[in-house]
């Protein structure tokens, strides 16, 4: 299970199709582009909001805060690619220095500078996932470079004006590394970062429009809910991991946001569409409405 803030690097191209749901607002140092095979999802990117429609497509920037909303019980079908700006050479700088102008594609602009591109995207991620070092990675990387220049070249990119404030960026990395402690409160964060309550709550309004206690608490629901859905933990094991001191408090705080017992989300989340490999089930994020 990966942390928000994703400190790993992908040493080669990551490229997945998989249902997917909601997921709270993060940031990466990674490119990632999406496009909706099925379904649809969505967005917030950039303190704006948004619907990705079967065949739409998005591109998120390095630092760029974004993160999705499932707007039904069926989760969309999602392709997924994440690299390093390392591994796209020149457009990979230019990326990490910009921000899209229209980081939402819809499908008939995709389909008309990426003709096929379902059936593209789907080979492409076969490839990458059992044929990785065969004599076709160069052609297949190829073409994925094609499609981030496509996806460049739509998205309309600018210079960034200003990045997040840094402290605010530390306290969003301190806030993924530790949520799943049982100590780590607000006192944590101001005092690690020597700032103020009241400033600290301004910069999290200021990029989230969250308080930091929500926000912490979203972070510890949505790594239950990815266990709940994706382990056999049991209810308590899921309370401990994700920073509750006991499982009544967690309870609570996932009957509050859910209207469901923990037990009752872990049966519905048990009926819905598993993709290869396992599956990640997650409820509506309030973060979209």
């Amino acid at each position: 299970m990966k942390h928000l803030f994703e400190n790993e690097l992908y040493t080669k191209p990551y490229l997945v199709i998989a249902p997917s749901g909601a997921f709270p607002l993060h940031y990466h140092r990674h490119i990632e582009a999406v496009v909706v095979m099925r379904g649809e999802i969505g967005v917030h990117i950039d303190g704006k909001e948004a619907l990705l429609k079967e065949g739409d497509a998005l591109l998120v920037t390095p630092y760029l805060f974004h993160g999705y909303s499932q707007l039904s019980k069926t989760p969309a079908l999602l392709f997924k690619a994440v690299m390093e700006p390392e591994c796209l050479g020149v457009l990979g700088e230019l990326l990490t220095g910009c921000k899209p102008s229209c980081p939402i594609i819809q499908g008939c602009e995709l389909e008309g500078a990426f003709g096929n591109a379902k059936t593209r995207l789907t080979a492409l991620e076969q490839t990458f996932k059992t044929d990785i070092k065969s004599n076709d990675y160069p052609g297949a990387f190829g073409e994925l470079l094609e499609f981030f220049e496509v996806l460049t070249s739509l998205s309309k990119p600018k210079l960034r004006e200003s990045s997040p404030d840094s402290v605010f960026l530390d306290a969003i990395q301190l806030c993924c590394d530790n949520f799943s402690n049982p100590e780590f409160t607000i006192s944590s964060l101001t005092e690690a970062l020597y700032i103020s309550r009241t400033r600290l709550s301004q910069l999290f309004m200021k990029h989230l429009n969250l308080g930091v206690k929500e926000y912490i608490t979203l972070l510890r629901m949505s790594q239950a809910e990815n266990y709940l859905a994706d382990t056999d933990m049991s209810v308590k094991e899921i309370s401990d991991a994700c920073g509750y001191n006991n499982i009544r408090s967690f309870d609570r705080a996932f009957l509050r946001r859910h209207a469901l017992t923990p037990t009752e989300f872990r049966i519905r989340a048990s009926v819905s569409p598993k993709s290869e490999g396992g599956r990640k089930i997650l409820s509506n994020s309030e973060l979209f409405y």
